[in-house]
């Protein structure tokens, strides 16, 4: 998978809905309506009245990568941190100091993304 394709999956498994793969926007899930809902509420020859943010940079940012593993309940954490070991050459204090790249490696694994 490309690292765009990457981002758009983490970010599906995240809540994000309506994506635009040419821009990497899409719906965010904190917005207080509901992605469906919004859709219906539009006039079909104004899709532009559905607000679209940027997806958040997975790869490069611990933030976002923190805030998405945040939304994996405790039956996928220690699949994680296993997985995580091994892609940072084991020994779990590595695990600690791994780059948002590796930590979004991780969470696709766990999760069956890619």
């Amino acid at each position: 998978m490309t690292p765009e394709q990457k981002r758009i999956a983490i970010a599906e498994a995240c809540g994000w809905r309506g994506i635009s793969e040419q821009f990497l926007v899409g719906y965010a899930p904190w917005r207080p309506e509901p992605y469906s809902d919004r859709v219906n509420a539009c006039p079909i020859a104004d899709l532009d009245c559905i607000p679209l943010d940027p997806l958040p940079d997975y790869l490069n940012d611990l933030n976002s990568m923190h805030a998405a593993e945040k939304t994996m309940n405790n039956n996928y954490w220690w699949k994680f941190v296993e997985h995580l070991t091994n892609i940072c050459g084991g020994g779990t204090a590595l695990g600690i100091s791994a780059t948002a790249a590796q930590r979004a490696e991780a969470f696709g694994l766990t999760l069956q993304l890619w």
